[in-house]
């Protein structure tokens, strides 16, 4: 059965939805060594925004107006990255509800799907059994004190216990953190493992490429549902998580 992998956080503005792209993208092209379509599904339940489907939606406009212009460089890059069966990833969209009905689906006709929830906790069916439907939860965080606090409240009174109760697994990840600041961040690391929460040693330094759409941006933009991007810092990340499940997995057997 496929592995289900979900970004959660109640606090926003933490680049969830944009990490969730990110890494299905690495892990659906960089590490689907096969080229296997039904290798990874990724799945917006951000809802109302529902902003990884409007970049789809957004390339898809973005490739037709090229066409339209005389320009198929997009086109063409497209055509030569999906062939023999291999297709853009497939982009679910749908709220708490529709994840849940889907989740049997899912495992059975993907070896990941990752999901981006919504932030509120307080939205219909995001409770302790829709949050153990997860293999892997990745809490993103920053190091601003306000969101660092909220992080850890929501893991220490929602996120730990459940894990502590089930076959859940979960990792914090610090997110879009200022790259002049090791210190500091190595020092949060350093203090939230001290205090029991799981960490991710891979952090993710705050770029401007990452929040920019390459279609939109060309080569100043690495933020795609079409294009890969080959980022070695996404990918370390993605290769951590992916050896913290099979890992979980080895213990629970």
């Amino acid at each position: 059965m496929g592995k289900i992998i979900g970004l959660l956080n109640q606090k926003g503005g933490v680049g969830k939805s944009t990490l969730a792209m990110h890494l299905a993208m690495a892990l659906y092209h960089n590490l689907n060594f096969k080229k296997e379509s039904n290798f990874v599904a990724l799945y917006d339940s951000d809802n109302p925004q529902y902003s990884i489907d409007a970049i789809r939606n957004e390339e898809a406009s973005l490739l037709k107006l090229a066409l339209e212009d005389g320009n198929n460089f997009y086109s063409s890059k497209v055509q030569n990255i999906y062939k023999n069966d291999f297709v853009p990833i497939n982009i679910y969209k749908g709220d708490i509800q529709d994840v849940t009905s889907k989740i049997d689906l899912l495992k059975s006709n993907y070896e990941y799907t990752i999901i981006d929830v919504v932030g509120t906790v307080n939205t219909e069916g995001y409770n302790e059994d829709f949050i153990k439907i997860f293999d892997y939860i990745i809490v993103p965080t920053s190091t601003e004190f306000d969101v660092v606090r909220s992080t850890i409240s929501f893991v220490a009174s929602v996120i730990a216990p459940i894990s502590a109760n089930s076959d859940m697994n979960y990792g914090i990840v610090l997110n879009n953190v200022d790259s002049v600041a090791s210190g500091t961040y190595n020092m949060l690391i350093n203090d939230l493992k001290t205090n029991g929460f799981n960490v991710l040693d891979n952090v993710i330094n705050r770029r401007k490429k990452y929040v920019s759409l390459y279609l939109r941006d060309g080569n100043k933009g690495l933020l795609s549902t079409l294009y890969p991007n080959y980022d070695k810092p996404i990918i370390g990340l993605m290769e951590e998580i992916l050896k913290n499940i099979n890992k979980n997995k080895n213990e629970k057997e």
